[in-house]
């Protein structure tokens, strides 16, 4: 309930940034090519970082993990179900995914100072070995793809996925009359 409420409650108002951009990815993986994995099985090999680029907030792993669903495997966009919330693209499916990680000790919250909601998270050892495994079932094509994603979003850093997002997926800007930022 934590991931929920402390990603609903994030203010980060950036509905009006709207850019001009294309697609970050280009490409899609074809229908028959993608692996049958479980929902979790793949939040978790799209959270994995092996560069350790950043630590991440669980805003900015719903964006990552809703940048990769509609760019990489477009397919699965039911399975994860993402709506328009007041911090972007929101899908409780994979706020329970990561609830499961972290009462598994596949994923543990780490406080701090360098994010809006004063935490990130992280992969346990246990937790990287299981993501390095899904993985390396994976086509390398979408392995390569992953990467390309994970370090096109680590570039952006999480002001500028938003305005990605919001540029790309107008549709899942959350806005009330007045134009304010709601859930």
């Amino acid at each position: 309930m934590i991931l929920k409420t402390t990603y609903l409650n994030t203010n980060k108002n950036l509905q009006n940034s709207k850019m001009n951009m294309a697609k970050i990815s280009g490409f899609s993986v074809e229908e028959g090519k993608i692996p049958k994995l479980s929902l979790r099985d793949w939040v978790l090999a799209i959270i994995q970082d092996k560069e350790k680029r950043k630590n991440k907030d669980a805003i900015f792993i719903m964006n990552e993990v809703f940048i990769f669903v509609n760019e990489v495997v477009p397919s699965l966009k039911s399975e994860f179900d993402f709506k328009s919330a007041w911090c972007g693209p929101y899908s409780e499916k994979v706020v329970k995914s990561l609830e499961h990680f972290i009462d598994a000790k596949v994923l543990e919250v780490k406080e701090s100072k360098s994010t809006a909601i004063g935490f990130t998270y992280e992969l346990t050892e246990s937790g990287a070995k299981k993501a390095s495994e899904i993985t390396s079932k994976l086509p390398a094509s979408l392995r390569d793809k992953i990467e390309f994603l994970k370090t096109a979003v680590s570039h952006m850093g999480p002001t500028g996925m938003f305005q990605y997002i919001y540029s790309i997926y107008p549709e899942y800007v959350f806005l009330r009359e007045g134009g304010e930022n709601i859930v």
